[in-house]
């Protein structure tokens, strides 16, 4: 049971230019979906349990204003619209830093509008840009489109962002980052680019009879024992 007041956060990035266009954005990836997708990018995320880390709103916000050079930050998950209240608490402090605010959310703009769940529409009021709609296996997109699947729209509801993500560069399908723990890769192409590394090391290590489960235990990502095969609106993966 997640105390009331706090939010359940699966996951952390400070800065992916994978994330939504116009950009370095730092993600928030929020914990718990009930529309558990076919081939969901991120099924270690849909429990509502506490699986990653609590924090108080305004502990997120001042930690994302801290960040230098991000256009703003972006909610993924999980569902955000089930913790809808309190990022929306985020979302205004962030704004009020002149940092925008973007989404990805399993239901459609007009089911927010609705309040398909509690404090939804007051969230979608706060957002610059809303990536819409469940993943649909049969409608997958390849990477690089900041979306899953063909049903899922980038809805712009400012202007500024609009305009400065039609002047960034190419679509980024995959960031990578080195950290002290290893790589963590975030984008739709996350997971392609870990098969990659994955068979590259494997073949590197050549590993005799006696340490080849050493080597695949060192590669195996942490949370994301799943196939490769599986899509979403946006993928977290780290390999170390």
């Amino acid at each position: 049971m997640v105390p009331e007041g706090l939010l359940n956060i699966a996951a952390l990035d400070p800065g992916s230019m994978a994330m939504a266009p116009g950009g370095l954005w730092a993600g928030c990836w929020l914990q718990g979906c009930r529309l558990h997708c076919e081939g969901c990018a991120n099924p270690g995320f849909q429990s509502t349990r506490r699986i990653g880390m609590l924090a108080r709103p305004e502990s997120l916000a001042r930690w994302v204003r801290g960040l230098r050079g991000i256009a703003g930050v972006c909610f993924s998950g999980g569902e955000p619209m089930l913790q809808a209240r309190l990022v929306r608490s985020v979302a205004r402090m962030v704004k009020e830093a002149g940092l925008y605010v973007a989404a990805y959310s399993g239901y459609t703009v007009e089911e927010i509008r609705s309040d398909v769940v509690p404090g939804a529409a007051g969230l979608l009021a706060e957002l610059d840009l809303l990536i819409d709609g469940p993943f649909v296996q049969g409608l997958a997109l390849p990477p690089g489109h900041y979306r899953g699947s063909s049903n899922q729209r980038l809805l712009f509801f400012n202007p500024a962002l609009e305009a400065r993500a039609g002047n960034s560069p190419a679509k980024v399908s995959c960031h990578v980052r080195v950290t002290p723990d290893g790589l963590v890769l975030t984008g739709s192409g996350a997971l392609q680019v870990e098969g990659v590394l994955r068979r590259r090391l494997l073949q590197q290590a050549e590993p005799k009879p006696d340490d080849s489960v050493a080597v695949a235990r060192s590669l195996r990502s942490p949370g994301h024992d799943q196939e490769e095969t599986g899509k979403g609106n946006d993928e977290r993966r780290r390999t170390t």
